[in-house]
């Protein structure tokens, strides 16, 4: 994990190489480097983590062969690529080093389609004289892009390394820029990946409910597994929920191959059923397990950091990064673990919130499927890397694994779709149902675990007495955050609404306010 940073001067001729690099430091607190790339307008910066290749041949910026690059990334397949193409890898390099030589062997669509991994990078092809921008399929790892108004371009892990007089905009996941190097005029872009949609006969009901389990169970088996690539401590995120869990035990059983034992984590305040089902299934799975208790008070007092963490406002969002952000704090202050597991994800690829019940058709429920993993970069994943991020850690996320993704979304609508019984109490399906019968015969978990219900952030790390949805509304009112004011882009609607606002244009300023297009809200329903 580490942060990137790019200036594309064009006519500016402003450099600001240690605020930039000092704003990502979080990100990769070990080693940070800025260059000017000879023969070209171009500034790179790297802040690294170091995860695989501990040494200094893994530092970047990287230059091979007239190109040099920075990636905040993990390519699983690196070493496969790496025997294809006939590509040498230096004793202690990094997975990133392997993307020089590839990137001169393929196009730019073939290239990012090539990466079984996550990926943020900008690569400056000094013979050709371009820049080359790329972010994974579903914006695992983070990018923002911005114009300046002396004509520079930039490109940054996150929006603190960017200037504030800019509106920044995320970089669109799965698709790649390019850039002549010297003027920062746009060549060529494209989109190399797009959500799949394509439905397999094999996996559709009643026929294929079989293959499907089989095929499902596979692939996130296979994406846990190789989601292990790390020289640093491995833990795990643990809520006790169906997601989180399936994540755990599944590391769990293939580090025991190899001696080692997972560290696992909770977090929950008093009467919370999420630290119940937590301590359950870690003694199940035979984790080194962390119960973290904390008061209500500890959650609400987090929020302004919280908020300048993640870099958004966004109500539903901010809730549940307060949870997050607290367990890498202590994951950061109490061990020496560098890479987290979580189960996010999920929800958005197999349909598993629960307002998925109230889908009007089965049209409905897939474009609502799809819509969430198109913007999944501006709310959970966001969410996921920001919070670990902050305290110099590396979020992992299995299920959103390339072939996880276009396996589980390729099983018919009816093994997919939540219903209700009918009038005749038949017909029943729980969410994410064909995810649980793909692991309910592995006892990888304790049976009422498998067929939890899904719970909100909110309900499960608090007491149905004391909900936390609750208290944020009424401790944004006692900090005195009526609604006021006027905003051109997602206007406050309630004090809560208004007190998140307030604190992300306190650090970011009032440019900033596009980066997310909408309220994260369920459809068809009524939601908070």
């Amino acid at each position: 994990m580490c942060g990137i940073w790019a200036l594309l001067k064009g006519n500016a001729t402003a450099i600001d190489w240690a605020t930039a690099l000092d704003a990502l430091k979080a990100r990769g607190p070990e080693f940070s480097k800025a260059i000017h790339v000879p023969g070209t307008a171009v500034d790179l910066g790297f802040t690294r983590l170091a995860i695989n290749g501990l040494t200094p041949a893994g530092h970047q910026p990287y230059t091979q062969d007239g190109i040099t690059l920075v990636c905040n990334g993990e390519i699983y397949n690196y070493k496969e690529l790496a025997e294809r193409f006939n590509i040498p890898i230096e004793e202690g390099a990094s997975d990133c080093a392997i993307l020089p030589a590839l990137y001169k062997r393929l196009g730019p669509a073939e290239f990012c389609r090539a990466l079984d991994g996550v990926f943020a990078l900008v690569l400056v092809d000094v013979p050709n004289n371009t820049l080359f921008v790329a972010r994974d399929p579903y914006g695992v790892r983070p990018l923002y892009c911005a114009q300046q108004r002396d004509g520079a371009r930039a490109f940054a892990s996150e929006i603190k390394a960017l200037p504030r007089d800019v509106t920044p905009c995320p970089f669109t996941p799965g698709t790649w820029e390019q850039y002549d190097a010297s003027t920062g005029l746009p060549l060529k872009n494209g989109t190399y990946h797009t959500i799949p949609n394509v439905k397999i006969p094999l996996f559709s009901a009643p026929y294929g409910r079989g293959e499907a389990k089989m095929a499902l169970n596979i692939a996130l088996t296979e994406a846990v597994k190789k989601r292990l690539m790390s020289d640093r401590p491995v833990g795990a995120l643990l809520s006790g929920g169906l997601d989180s869990s399936l994540v755990a035990s599944l590391a769990a059983r293939e580090l025991r191959k190899v001696g080692k034992r997972l560290s696992t984590f909770s977090i929950g305040m008093p009467g919370s059923t999420d630290l119940v089902y937590a301590e359950k299934v870690a003694k199940f799975i035979d984790s080194d397990h962390h119960t973290i208790l904390v008061k209500p008070e500890d959650f609400l007092n987090a929020i302004p950091e919280v908020v300048k963490a993640i870099e958004s406002y966004d109500i539903t969002t901010v809730r549940a990064s307060v949870g997050n952000y607290l367990v890498g704090k202590y994951i950061k202050e109490h061990t020496n673990i560098k890479v987290v597991f979580n189960g996010d994800g999920s929800d958005e690829v197999g349909g598993g919130y629960l307002y998925f019940y109230a889908a009007p058709s089965d049209e409905e429920f897939e474009a609502e499927s799809e819509r969430l993993l198109k913007e999944i970069h501006l709310y959970d994943v966001l969410r996921s890397d920001r919070c670990m991020a902050a305290h110099g850690l590396e979020a992992r996320t299995p299920f959103l694994d390339k072939a996880v993704v276009a396996t589980w979304r390729a099983i018919g609508t009816a093994l997919r779709r939540p219903r209700k019984a009918n009038s005749y109490g038949r017909g029943a399906q729980m969410e994410k149902q064909v995810l649980r019968e793909a692991f309910e015969l592995e006892h990888l978990l304790p049976f009422d675990v498998i067929w939890r219900k899904k719970e909100a952030f909110s309900d499960g790390v608090s007491s149905v007495e004391d909900s936390w949805y609750k208290r944020c509304g009424a401790y944004a009112e006692a900090q005195g955050a009526p609604v006021t004011g006027t905003w051109e882009h997602n206007a406050p609607s309630t004090p809560e609404a208004n007190y998140y606002r307030t604190l992300f244009e306190t650090e970011y300023g009032p440019y900033a306010a596009s980066v997310i297009p909408a309220m994260w809200l369920p459809r068809w329903i009524a939601g908070a």
